[in-house]
Parts: structure tokens; C-alpha cells; sequence
């Protein structure tokens, strides 16, 4: 198997060659771009690297930042920003351009490596999410509102969608309306289209879920039908995903009594958006979410009485309520990269006369392929959350480390991680203190903290106190430029908030 390559790109001569007589004792393949003042595109493409290393400041003339950026759009390669410079600023203007992660000198060896493969593993797994979003059969299109022009762009849409819309890429960031003027809704009648646009920003303020069957009428008559879900998947995106749904409508008023009719209906959406909400349900364990998927696969098919799905990952296995067994099974498998971690079963209990297509329907076949992506995702999701459990762990025993009290708090000003030290001030236990606002706290110093704690939230700009005589220090933690917590520390002292840090 070949190693991992960095490639190193370092103005400093001996910051790069000691970056890269770290990597190679930590088992990567490390090389050093000969001149940074030289480096283009074309350059970083000739050493074909896993990762780049940069430095945010290249010297006179070449502007880091905006370079990182184009390797990440052009090339696809991820990029770790290796610098000295942590002022909020240049943090920001850095963020834009999405890097994988941020070093700050001088840089740690542990750092060093878990930032590497946390951006090895996030770059992969935006990998599968793109091949997903690529090739799934239904259409689907990515919608993100525009301060600026006060309207919902286009952010992305999967060829699906631009096969049936029978558009190019190049309407990809124009506004929604636009969008659909040039597409399905070009030289309609009726009232379809504006209520697709209705739906879609009543999704987006209110964050609730909704479907919308778009009617093509022209010349008085009804020549096709979409099928719309809409959701809010973040603050400021609108996803929805759709199929065109004519030619089911046109078979459901011929071919009633034919089982294989029913795939064409409305149970398809209705599955697909149901194992979409438990899989973002976040009270749930996986197992659990994992199985209730299992059971909207069973109540989709033809015949759900005698439909068995089984689920295997690792040391792990879910089966639908009704699960009898399988007569005939179709299997898919479920990877971790390109490592086989469990599978997908499903069959029938008992013989059942063929359709066309075998004893599943294509649509059927094509459902649970999209669903199996789900699975998928959720059993990746939580081996990841296991091992950042681990981590968390370890952040936990090297904060213990230290003889001095030290408190994290998360962006709305709840504890999140505290040492022992900080028990012994606080008088109480850890399990007691977590998840509490200092305001909820019955301690002198808490009270004196909360609104200090509170400013520091909000401006992001650190502040101290004293207390006992002695100097503490709240300062904001930053993730991407923005503040996400506060980190306190008693006292202030130098070589320990930079250990923490």
C-alpha cells in the first residue's frame, strides 16, 4: 500500500525541511516545493500529493489563501494551513476558502498527524457524499440564500436533475426563479410553479419539511407531474429532491391490479423522506434509526407481510419487526473507505409470481439502493462518533494533567470539559457541573465568571479578572474564524494556556 504524500510548501527553508523530516519519521511521504515564489497550479499537480501543507504567507507577491483555494476547486486536493499568524483576520479571510484544518507554529507532532487524518478522512468522505450526490436517480438541487441579493441561488444540482430539467451547469448560481423559467416551469400554465417557489421559501423560514406535486399543464391539458420533497438542510440552504412522476400517473389508471404499480406511488417518497428524518433523528442510537429504516424498507415494497431485511455491521446486526426470513435475497454491501464493514440483505419469506424485472421491481431495486447509501452513512457516521469519543477522552486526561483549574465552555456558555482542579474550586462534582451555565452554579467565582465569560462569547475578544490575587484569564476558542466557546484558566500562565491550546 503507498504511503500518504505531503506535499510541503514553506518559504523557511528549515521549517520546511524539518516539517518534513517529522512526516517521514511518522511514516508519509514528504517532499518540499523547491521554489514557493515559482508555485502555480501546475506545479502542486506535478507531485501528485495527498495534502498540502502551506503556509499563509509565501512571501511578496504570492498570496497563500487565494491559492489554497484554487488547488481545493481545480485540483481537489485538501490544504492545511500552516502559519504564525492567528489573528482573527487573517483566520477568516482563510476560512473562505474551506481548508481542511489549521496549524498553528510551532507545530506539534501530534497535531501535526491527527490534523493530517482528520483531513485525509474528511476529504474521502466528501468524496462518497459527491458520488452519492452525482449518481443518485432522483434529482436533486442544493439552494442557498444570498444576502446580498436577498433570493435563494442555486448552489448545486446532481445531472439528474439537469438531465430532466434539460439545462447546463451554467445556471448554477442564478437565482431560483430563473432557474425554473429556463427550465420545467418554460411555457407553462396554471398556478404550479409559483407554488413550488411557495413551498420552498415557506421551507426555508419555518425549517419544516414539506412535499409538492408540480402539475404540467399546456394548452388546457395536463402533460406531466413532478413529485417535489423540500427540507431545510441548514441555516441557510434549501435542499429538494424530486422525480417525474408522469408516467405513473399515466400507468395508475390502466394497470390498477398490477402489483408492480404500486412502486410508482406516493410509498416511495413517503419512505425515502421518512428514513431521511430518522436518520437525522438525534435522540436515537444508530441501531435504533438503523431499524426503523429496516421497517420503512419492508412497508414499501408490493408485499410487505412477507418482506425481510437484515442489516450486519461490524459485531452488530438490525432486522425488520416482520423479518421470517429470506427465499430470495438480494445483498448489498456496506464500505468504510474501500473496507467491507457489513452488508444489506432483503427478500421474500416465500415464492411470489415475477414481475418483469424478478421478484423486485426496478423502482423498488433503485429505492433501496438509495436507502442502503443511508445506512451507510449513518453506520460511518458512528464509527467516527466513536472514535472522536476517544479523542474527547484523551483532550479529558491531558486536561487532568494540569495542577491548575481549567474550564471549557461551548458557544451558548454551557461546561463542556473542566479537571480535577476545577472540581476541587467549584466544590462539586463533574457530572454535576456539565452541561450547567456558570449562572447556575452556587460558587462566588462562577457568579463572578458568568457575565465575563457572557462578553467574551459575544465580542470574542479575551478578557482577565482577578481572583484571590491571583490572574485568570478567559479567552475565546475560535473554529473557522468564529468564536465557539471559552476556554478559562487559573492563573495565567504562559507555558499552560500554551500546552491547552
Amino acid at each position: 500500500m503507498s504511503k500518504t504524500k505531503i506535499l510541503i510548501v514553506e518559504d523557511e527553508i528549515i521549517i520546511a525541511m524539518d516539517l518534513r523530516a517529522r512526516l517521514e519519521r511518522m511514516g508519509y511521504e514528504a517532499v518540499e516545493l523547491s521554489d514557493v515564489l515559482d508555485i502555480s497550479l501546475g506545479s502542486v499537480a506535478s507531485h501528485d500529493p495527498d495534502v498540502v501543507l502551506m503556509d499563509i504567507r509565501l512571501g511578496e507577491g504570492v498570496d497563500g489563501i487565494s491559492l489554497a483555494g484554487e488547488i481545493r476547486r481545480d485540483l481537489d486536493i485538501p490544504v492545511i494551513f500552516v502559519t504564525a499568524h492567528s489573528d482573527s483576520l487573517t483566520l477568516d479571510r482563510a476560512g473562505r476558502t474551506d481548508p481542511y484544518g489549521y496549524l498553528i507554529k510551532p507545530v506539534k507532532d501530534r497535531e501535526l498527524q491527527v490534523t493530517i487524518s482528520m483531513a485525509m478522512h474528511k476529504h474521502h468522505t466528501e468524496g462518497q457524499l459527491h458520488k452519492l450526490f452525482q449518481n443518485i436517480p432522483n434529482g436533486v438541487m442544493v439552494l442557498r440564500y444570498d444576502e446580498s441579493a436577498h433570493d435563494l441561488i442555486v448552489e448545486s444540482v446532481n445531472p439528474a436533475a439537469m438531465k430532466m430539467d434539460g439545462v447546463e451547469e451554467a445556471m448554477v448560481g442564478r437565482p431560483l426563479s430563473a432557474y425554473l423559467m429556463r427550465s420545467v416551469c418554460y411555457d407553462l400554465e396554471g398556478s404550479g410553479c409559483f407554488g413550488l417557489v411557495e413551498t420552498v421559501y415557506r421551507v426555508w423560514k419555518t425549517g419544516v419539511s414539506e412535499p409538492y406535486t408540480l402539475t404540467s399543464i399546456r394548452d388546457d391539458s395536463i402533460f406531466g407531474w413532478r413529485e417535489y420533497f423540500v427540507y431545510r438542510s441548514s441555516k441557510d440552504e434549501v435542499t429538494f429532491v424530486f422525480q417525474d412522476v408522469t408516467e405513473r400517473k399515466r400507468l395508475e389508471e390502466t394497470l390498477k391490479l398490477r402489483a408492480s404499480d404500486m412502486m410508482y406511488s406516493i410509498e416511495h417518497l413517503e419512505a425515502l423522506r421518512a428514513s431521511l428524518d430518522v436518520a437525522l433523528e438525534s435522540d436515537l442510537s444508530v441501531a435504533q434509526r438503523i431499524s426503523y429504516i429496516a421497517d420503512f424498507m419492508a412497508k414499501a415494497v408490493s408485499d410487505p407481510d412477507r418482506m425481510s431485511i437484515r442489516i450486519v455491521w461490524e459485531d452488530k446486526e438490525v432486522r425488520n419487526s416482520g423479518f421470517q426470513g429470506m427465499r430470495w435475497l438480494f445483498s448489498r454491501p456496506l464500505f468504510r473507505g474501500r473496507r467491507k464493514i457489513g452488508s444489506v440483505e432483503w427478500g421474500y419469506s416465500e415464492e411470489r409470481a415475477d414481475l418483469f424485472e424478478g421478484p423486485f421491481s426496478r423502482e423498488e431495486i433503485d429505492l433501496f439502493e438509495s436507502l442502503v447509501q443511508v445506512i451507510s452513512h449513518l453506520v460511518e457516521d458512528s464509527l467516527r462518533e466513536r472514535e472522536l469519543r476517544g479523542r474527547i477522552e484523551i483532550l479529558q486526561d491531558v486536561l487532568d494533567s494540569f495542577n491548575v483549574p481549567v474550564l471549557c465552555l461551548d458557544r451558548v456558555g454551557r461546561i463542556v470539559h473542566l479537571n480535577g482542579s476545577m472540581e476541587e474550586l467549584l466544590d462539586m462534582g463533574r457530572e454535576e457541573l456539565l452541561s450547567l451555565s456558570l449562572d447556575r452554579i452556587p460558587s462566588d467565582i462562577a457568579r463572578e465568571l458568568a457575565p465575563v465569560s457572557a462578553r467574551v462569547l459575544e465580542s470574542g475578544v479575551a478578557e482577565k479578572i482577578r481572583w484571590e490575587e491571583s490572574p485568570v484569564e478567559v479567552r475565546p476558542t475560535l473554529n473557522r474564524g468564529t468564536v465557539s466557546g471559552v476556554m478559562i484558566l487559573f492563573p495565567v500562565s504562559g507555558r499552560c494556556c500554551n500546552d491547552i491550546s
